[in-house]
């Protein structure tokens, strides 16, 4: 396997197991940088007609460090519940697509080089007064997707 002319390794792929399109984990590319960070001023709890309110906030911040530009795809994730008793409302997705059923959004960005995008993904859990919750998410680590450089167009 070769990526951006270097010889990164090997594999083998089964011809037979795909149909048009196959996606190959090509690892981190160290010019892509992005860090996810939880804004502590923003994480509050309330007590509101016997339910608890608690409101997350993360910045999720990625930078271009390469010469050329690039379309990709970030993909994060919010709790979801399963039972009635616990609502999760999402409060800002920075215009992520999410998924109701699995909580996964995705943001397609376009970066230039050297360009930095911050998006925001806050929530919020409500539940009843006095229960405890637990989740965990399914996505410790953000997922990178990453395409072919972007073009743009001239107007």
């Amino acid at each position: 396997i070769y990526f951006e002319n270097r010889f990164i390794g090997t594999s083998f792929i089964e011809p037979t197991t795909f149909d048009d399109s196959l996606s190959i984990s090509l690892g981190k590319d160290e010019q892509i940088n992005i860090e996810r960070k939880q804004i502590k001023d923003f994480e509050s709890k309330n007590i509101f007609r016997n339910k608890v309110r608690e409101r997350v906030k993360y910045e999720i911040k990625i930078r271009n460090t390469k010469n050329q530009p690039l379309s990709i795809i970030v993909e994060d994730q919010i709790p979801v519940s399963t039972n009635d008793e616990i609502k999760i409302t999402t409060i800002n997705l920075s215009n992520g697509e999410i998924n109701q059923d699995s909580g996964v959004i995705q943001w397609r960005l376009n970066l230039l080089t050297e360009e930095t995008k911050i998006l925001t993904l806050e929530y919020e859990i409500e539940y009843p007064k006095g229960k405890k919750i637990a989740f965990k998410q399914a996505y410790y680590n953000l997922y990178l997707h990453y395409f072919t450089p972007y073009v743009g167009t001239s107007a």
